[in-house]
């Protein structure tokens, strides 16, 4: 802060430290409205502060609408005003200065009337430049409200002395009061606004199956997208992309080759079950193509090719554990039963395939 900015606010604090010791002066000169409608008077002090980037004019002219909805007249001052002129016959003065931090401001309020003073701390910080000047303003007439609303209760229960605020005032506040009230009163049950569902959350990784009872194994790619079903459970829309090739054989020797492919897609649904690691645990169907592609090397060999629609229940167990703030580790994996597949000999006697009993294991990343 510049030394210059470090003389404007230590003129600001001594001119408003002026006015505070002049409260109780004040409180008994300033002359009690005429309850016909006096108009009442406020100082407004406002400098530019380059700290919290909003326009000191445009916050003056607000202000000036603000309280003239209220019944107020605005009076701009600046501190050297203020100082000079002690016994001031405002009915408050608003003094609007830089803050401690960036994009912060101070307000103070000196309410003559009320004889009180009011603080508050303005973050300016999620607020858009060009939102600013009515944010400090309606800030600054609204602490000044919450001062005097007390004093409107106060002349409504007093019948011996005259108000404290004008006629134009108290209707200004009480329209403003019961608005709110009735606003309050059309809506006492409504719900509070939802959360965001959380996004789907996309995994990619490595992914091998087997089916033991028919001595296949194929590897692969798995992919699964998992939209949110609420706080504790996750839809899976999931595929796998799978190959293996395998060398025919008998006592003579190789007859050839296969390869194997599985193609499937699938849908599940997944609890959970822990947090640190994140555990979910739940069903899943696949259902896509298999197929056995035969080659035959040896002359007179034959080689069959063997297809099919696939299909599989399993049952799905993930642990995700977080790498950074927006990605995991996971390990997946399953066990379940292709009543569904393909069938095939694998070397002249051993029946081999892609169906039965089956269970995977996938590794890979999720964000």
């Amino acid at each position: 802060m510049t030394i210059a900015k470090l003389r404007a606010r230590h003129a600001v604090a001594c001119a408003c430290g002026l006015v505070v010791l002049n409260v109780a002066t004040l409180r008994a000169q300033t002359r009690a409205p005429d309850p016909s409608g006096d108009r009442m008077e406020v100082q407004v002090l406002a400098s530019s502060c380059e700290q919290a980037a909003f326009d000191a004019e445009q916050v003056w002219q607000l202000v000036r609408v603000e309280l003239a909805s209220l019944g107020v007249e605005a009076r701009r001052t600046t501190a050297e005003q203020v100082e000079a002129e002690p016994t001031l016959p405002s009915a408050a003065v608003i003094a609007i200065e830089c803050g401690e931090a960036e994009d912060t401001l101070m307000l103070r309020i000196y309410d003559m009337v009320g004889a009180r003073e009011l603080r508050r701390d303005v973050v300016l910080t999620d607020v858009a430049p060009t939102s600013r000047p009515r944010a400090v303003a309606l800030a600054a007439v609204g602490l000044l409200e919450s001062s005097w609303l007390g004093l409107v209760a106060e002349d409504d229960d007093a019948q011996t002395r005259p108000p404290a605020l004008s006629n134009a005032v108290r209707d200004a506040l009480r329209q403003r009061l019961t608005r709110r009230l009735q606003v309050s009163a059309a809506s006492p049950q409504a719900p509070a606004t939802p959360e965001p569902a959380s996004p789907p959350l996309v995994s990619l990784g490595a992914a091998l199956r087997a089916f033991p009872g028919r001595a296949t194994g194929l590897v692969g790619l798995a992919f699964t997208l998992s939209p949110s079903l609420g706080e504790h459970a996750r839809l899976a829309l999931v595929a796998e992309t799978l190959w293996s090739h395998a060398e025919l054989a008998d006592a003579m020797g190789t007859i050839g080759h296969m390869n194997l492919y599985w193609l499937t897609a699938g849908l599940g649904v997944g609890w959970r079950v822990g947090d640190a690691p994140e555990i979910e645990i739940g069903p899943r169907v696949l259902a896509g193509y298999a197929l056995a592609k035969a080659s035959a090397e040896r002359d007179g060999a034959q080689a069959n090719d063997a297809s099919g629609f696939s299909a599989a229940a399993l049952l799905v167990a993930t642990v995700r554990w977080h790498a950074t703030d927006d990605m995991h580790v996971f390990v997946e994996t399953d066990l379940g039963y292709a009543p569904i597949g393909v069938s095939f000999v694998g070397d002249g006697s051993r029946l081999s395939g892609m169906t039965d009993t089956t269970m995977a294991l996938r590794l890979g990343l999720a964000w």
